[in-house]
């Protein structure tokens, strides 16, 4: 029998949320963490932040030094431009005055299941937090560094939207106080002065709750055998299966392997 989706066997990573969002079908049955070039050099970049912000020197050589050391744990990285990207992130002043309470923390969430869910098996999410800073008054911000070019302010925000929300609710249970802010710095800004980097959401952990509430019906209804086709570029873009032709026969496949 195939673990129970979204479960303490098969936990739901946070960064396949905005896929999973878009199109169910395009995260069902996919176990394995995905790496490539892109997704390595992210990977590298927030190690050198990680050392950079735990090092009360802040020294922006020893953390690259560090990186490169550690090039194993992430071998497709371009480790050049995992470079040229920390060093634009290490000389901002916002990052060089923060104070980050939490650094490249791993995190576990668990929500209850709905009560139509048929498994009633406690929903499980894994991933990482990049950041949480304390700012003027003790306010917690999330703050999750994103080092690709795909997407970009509004639709940014809006694409990170769940994952983003599960990782306020996720830090708020962790320390014990309302994480009720969170923002996207997008590295990839620094190339360009009109840029704000950081990119704020409007909204905070009221909301954020409430869109949780909404995921964790979307993974009832995955749970239930209701899992979702959704065509769209964006979806079907990187997705494994590339389009209906493939994903719809696949469905049925995974649905009869599981049963």
């Amino acid at each position: 029998m195939y673990p129970i989706f979204a479960s303490e066997m098969h936990p739901l990573r946070a960064s396949s949320l905005p896929d999973f969002i878009a199109c169910p079908m395009s995260v069902y049955g996919k176990m394995d963490s995905e790496s490539g070039v892109a997704a390595d050099t992210g990977t590298a970049v927030h190690q050198a932040a990680s050392v950079w912000h735990k090092s009360k020197k802040k020294d922006a050589s020893v953390a690259i030094k560090v990186m490169r050391e550690l090039h194993a744990l992430y071998p497709l990285a371009n480790l050049d431009t995992a470079d040229a990207i920390f060093q634009r992130y290490a000389n901002d002043e916002r990052n060089i005055n923060a104070t980050t309470i939490l650094i490249e923390e791993k995190i576990v969430i668990r929500l209850p299941p709905t009560e139509d869910d048929k498994t009633q098996a406690e929903i499980v999410l894994s991933g990482t937090l990049d950041q949480v800073r304390e700012g003027e008054g003790g306010i917690l911000t999330l703050v999750d560094i994103k080092t690709g070019k795909s997407h970009e302010g509004l639709d940014m925000l809006n694409h990170y939207a769940m994952q983003q929300a599960c990782y306020m609710y996720g830090a708020s249970e962790l320390l014990g106080r309302p994480v009720h802010r969170a923002a996207l710095c997008r590295t990839n800004d620094y190339e360009y002065k009109s840029r704000p980097v950081f990119w704020h959401y409007s909204w905070g952990l009221p909301i954020a709750k409430m869109m949780i509430a909404e995921l964790r019906q979307t993974i009832a209804d995955v749970r239930n055998g209701r899992i979702d086709i959704r065509p769209s570029q964006s979806a079907c873009k990187w997705c494994q299966y590339g389009g209906p032709q493939n994903c719809i026969p696949a469905r049925t496949d995974l649905d009869l392997y599981r049963s």
